[in-house]
């Protein structure tokens, strides 16, 4: 199971997990994919079992406008960080969920 890291222009072997935490940083629900599955498709694997309106962060790759609007209709948010260039940017990044540092 090859995977490319794109980021750091590399190939690897093996999984990737996949964990979807509360803002607590209790664990929710987790999986894993091989190392060559994109993060979009795995997206897309989470039951998402959580309250509605809530939202769901998450790197730059987790960025499908079309499941995005999905998950609106359902009462969910998908507010994953935004490319540079993204054809919708979001008001406000919210990187401090990465980084450890309070809003």
């Amino acid at each position: 199971m090859r995977g490319y890291q794109a980021s750091k222009k590399r190939y690897f072997y093996g999984l990737k997990i996949h964990l979807l935490i509360t803002a607590q940083g209790q664990p929710v629900e987790f999986f894993l994919t091989p190392g060559a599955q994109s993060d979009t498709q795995a997206l897309k694997e989470y039951a998402l079992d959580l309250p509605d309106q809530a939202t769901i962060t998450g790197d730059k790759t987790y960025n499908d406008y079309g499941y995005k609007d999905l998950l609106e209709e359902i009462g969910l948010h998908l507010a994953p960080l935004r490319k540079k260039n993204s054809k919708r940017p979001l008001a406000r990044p919210r990187r401090d969920l990465f980084d450890g540092k309070s809003p």
